[in-house]
C-alpha cells in the first residue's frame, strides 16, 4: 500500500475527498434518522427531569429548550442536548484544544499519553513519535470535534498514518498521535467536583451466526439501531477505524464468525450501543476518581466528562501505566441513562437552577450602576 504519509502534498487532496464522503453520508436517510433519535433522547430526558423539578419547558426550535418556574417573574434557562450553561466559552475552548489542556494537565501531573502535535506538512514530526513509540497510536483533531469524530486507532505504520492523519484534518489543521493505552474506557462524570456516575465503555462488536460476514452482520446492527434511541445513538461506521481494528484480531469485513464469536469492529468507543455500556461506580477506586477530580478542576471545568483508561480500576493509574484521555466540557448524557430515563439530568438541572437564582440574589444585592470614570 501507498505511505502516503511520505507525500504531505498528496495529503490535502486526500482530506478533500473525506470531506467530500462525509457531505454524502450527512445527506444519507440513516444518518438522518441518527440525528433524529438523538434529539428525541435529549427531549424526552431534559422534559422528564423539568416535571419533577415543577419547571416549564418551551422549545425555542433547533433542540434548544427553555426552562421557567412557574410564573410571571420566574427563572428562565436554557439547554441544547448536551450543552449547557455551567461552564464559559473559554473554558469550553481550552478543554476542547486536546493539545493545551493535556499540557495543562502534564504540568498538574497527571497521567497523560506520550502524544506530539503536528499538521499534514510536519507530518514527519508524527512519523517519528510513531516509530519511536514501537506500539500502535491513535491519531485525532487536535480542537474542534465531539463523539469520536476524526479517530483512528491502531496505526501501526506510515500509510496508516498517512490516512488517518487526512481523515483528521478535515477537522482541525492541528493534528494529534499519541499512544494508544491498552486497557477499558472509564467515563467519570463529575458536577462542580461531585461524582455522579461511573460507566465502563465497552467497545462495539458483532456476535457470529455461523454463515454471515463481519460486513452483513454490521449492516444489521445497523438496522437495529434505527428502531429507538434506547438501542444507540450512532451507526457503526465502516472507515478506517473499523477495518483496524478488526485486522489487529486477525479479521477483515469478509470473516464468517462462527455461531455465538463475538468480534471488537472499533476502538473508537463512542460507536458502542447501550447494551455495551456498563454501570462502574463501585469499580473504580478513590485514587482514580481523585485522579478525575482534579484533571476536571486543573481546566476549571463544572461539568465534566473525565475518560479514564486503564487495565484495573482497582489501583491508581500511576501504578499501571493509566491515563486520563480527555475531560469533556459537553459530556454526553445517553451514556448514563437507566432504561428510559437519565438520572443525572435531574441533578445537573437542578445546579442550573441554583446558579441561576445565586447570580440573581447577586445581581440585586449589587445592581449595575453604570461605569466609573477615571481621571488622568
Amino acid at each position: 500500500m501507498l505511505d502516503i504519509s511520505r507525500y504531505p502534498p498528496l495529503l490535502g487532496a486526500v482530506s478533500l475527498v473525506h470531506m467530500a464522503r462525509d457531505f454524502i453520508q450527512r445527506r444519507n436517510s440513516e444518518k438522518k434518522k441518527t440525528v433524529g433519535l438523538r434529539d428525541e433522547f435529549y427531549q424526552s430526558v431534559w422534559r422528564q427531569a423539568a416535571a419533577e423539578l415543577n419547571l416549564d419547558v418551551g422549545d425555542l426550535g433547533g433542540g434548544i429548550l427553555e426552562f421557567k418556574e412557574p410564573g410571571d417573574l420566574g427563572l428562565r434557562f436554557k439547554v441544547m442536548k448536551n450543552y449547557t450553561s455551567l461552564d464559559d466559552p473559554v473554558t469550553l475552548r481550552l478543554a476542547g484544544n486536546k493539545s493545551l489542556s493535556q499540557a495543562v494537565l502534564k504540568r498538574k501531573l497527571i497521567p497523560t499519553p506520550e502524544s506530539e502535535v503536528f499538521r499534514l506538512k510536519t507530518i514527519a514530526k508524527a512519523r517519528d513519535f510513531l516509530f519511536q513509540s514501537g506500539s500502535p497510536c491513535v491519531v485525532k483533531p487536535a480542537s474542534g470535534t465531539g463523539g469520536g469524530q476524526g479517530v483512528t486507532t491502531q496505526v501501526s505504520n506510515g500509510s496508516q498514518l498517512g490516512w488517518a492523519a487526512s481523515r483528521a484534518a478535515r477537522f482541525h489543521f492541528e493534528i494529534v498521535i499519541e499512544r494508544q493505552i491498552p486497557g477499558a474506557n472509564y467515563r467519570l462524570l463529575f458536577l462542580d467536583g461531585e461524582l455522579l456516575d461511573v460507566i465502563k465503555r465497552n467497545p462495539p462488536a458483532v456476535e457470529g451466526d455461523g454463515k454471515s460476514t463481519i460486513v452483513e452482520l454490521i449492516r444489521r446492527e445497523n438496522k437495529r439501531r434505527l428502531s429507538g434511541w434506547q438501542v444507540a445513538q450512532s451507526q457503526l461506521r465502516i472507515d478506517q477505524d473499523l477495518r483496524q481494528t478488526l485486522a489487529s484480531q486477525g479479521c477483515s469485513l469478509r470473516s464468517r464468525l462462527n455461531s455465538g464469536q463475538r468480534v471488537i469492529v472499533k476502538t473508537v468507543i463512542n460507536d458502542n450501543s447501550s447494551e455495551e455500556n456498563e454501570v462502574a461506580m463501585g469499580q473504580v477506586c478513590s485514587e482514580i476518581v481523585a485522579t478525575g477530580r482534579a484533571a476536571a478542576e486543573a481546566l476549571g471545568v463544572t461539568l465534566a466528562g473525565v475518560d479514564v483508561i486503564t487495565d484495573d480500576p482497582s489501583r491508581p493509574l500511576e501504578s499501571n501505566g493509566g491515563v486520563v484521555l480527555e475531560v469533556n466540557t459537553t459530556p454526553g448524557m445517553y451514556i448514563h441513562k437507566r432504561g428510559n430515563r437519565c438520572p443525572v439530568v435531574k441533578k445537573i438541572l437542578q445546579a442550573m437552577v441554583q446558579r441561576t437564582r445565586y447570580q440573581r440574589k447577586a445581581e440585586k444585592q449589587h445592581p449595575f450602576t453604570g461605569i466609573e470614570q477615571f481621571g488622568d
